[in-house]
């Protein structure tokens, strides 16, 4: 499978230069301070990044996709981006606002996103923009990701079928 050396650096050891990880703010709202802007903006950020470059990937929000469901794809290959905390902490207190279509945004100051890249009965390994490769007690991971509200995303080739998994429950 190619691996787009952004988001998948973690092969390179290159992640904290990851340019999807890195364009997953928007300045320009809340008094210019850098809000997360969740998985569409990853996802529009990742498909702009693999045209770019030629990949025949796509980027799939596989939101709400239960962690055993990740560990799947991650079994299979596919590399899956998820909506964490930095350095895997508590999520802190939330703040949010409307949107002028009625949605209300809400977001922590510890957000983050990162690559899942392997798994053991005990342990996860993330790539982590801000800190590199990170190993996480599994059962603490999948704490943070349910509090995230179980947002990722992974990639696949056109050609691939996509898997649907059950939601957390």
């Amino acid at each position: 499978m190619d691996k787009c050396r952004g988001c998948f650096g973690a092969a390179n050891n290159d992640c904290k230069n990851c340019s999807i990880m890195k364009n997953n703010y928007d300045s320009t709202q809340k008094k210019n301070q850098k809000i997360p802007t969740g998985i569409p903006a990853l996802i529009t950020a990742a498909e702009q990044y693999l045209r770019d470059n030629s990949s025949t990937m796509q980027a799939r929000d596989i939101t709400g996709t239960s962690p055993e469901g990740l560990y799947e794809l991650v079994a299979q290959g596919q590399p899956v981006v998820v909506l964490v905390t930095i350095s895997m902490a508590d999520r802190w207190e939330t703040q949010g606002w409307y949107t002028e279509a009625g949605t209300y945004v809400e977001w922590s100051q510890n957000d983050h996103g990162a690559v899942l890249t392997g798994y053991t009965e005990a342990t996860v390994t993330i790539a982590d923009p801000l800190e590199g490769m990170k190993e996480y007690p599994k059962e603490h991971f999948e704490h943070v990701y349910l509090s995230r509200g179980s947002k990722a995303l992974s990639f696949g080739h056109e050609d691939v079928s996509w898997h649907t998994f059950p939601p957390n429950e």
